[in-house]
C-alpha cells in the first residue's frame, strides 16, 4: 500500500530559533521539501521520527499476528499481554494513517 504522506526518511532542520522537518536532501544543492515547522527542536524530531516509527508499529503488529495466527512457545500471560498490546499498536498506525 502506498502511503498517503511524504514517505521517509524525514530530517530536523534547526535555523535560529525555528525547526523544521524536511525530506532528506535529494542533492547537496538543495534542501528536501519541508514537512512542518515545528516549536522546538525535540517536537521536530519526534516528527522526524514518525515514518520510521509507523514502520515499526506495523512490523511489530505483524509479528505479534504470526505468533497468535502460528502458535508460540510463549507462555499464555506473555502471548495475552502481546495481544492487549496488538490492539494499542493497531489504533495508532490507523490514527498515522487517517483511518481513525
Amino acid at each position: 500500500m502506498k502511503p498517503k504522506y511524504t514517505p521517509g526518511p524525514w530530517t530536523v532542520d534547526i535555523q535560529g530559533a525555528s525547526s523544521y522537518v524536511r525530506e532528506c536532501q535529494t542533492s547537496p544543492f538543495e534542501k528536501g521539501q519541508m514537512i512542518a515547522k515545528t516549536w522546538g527542536e525535540t517536537n521536530a524530531r519526534l516528527i522526524a521520527a514518525a515514518p520510521e516509527m509507523l514502520e515499526a508499529l506495523e512490523n511489530a503488529l505483524a509479528w505479534i499476528d504470526r505468533s497468535h495466527k502460528y502458535g508460540s512457545d510463549m507462555e499464555s500471560s506473555r502471548l495475552s499481554c502481546l495481544l492487549d498490546a496488538s490492539g494499542i499498536l493497531s489504533d495508532a498506525i490507523k490514527k498515522a494513517r487517517g483511518e481513525s
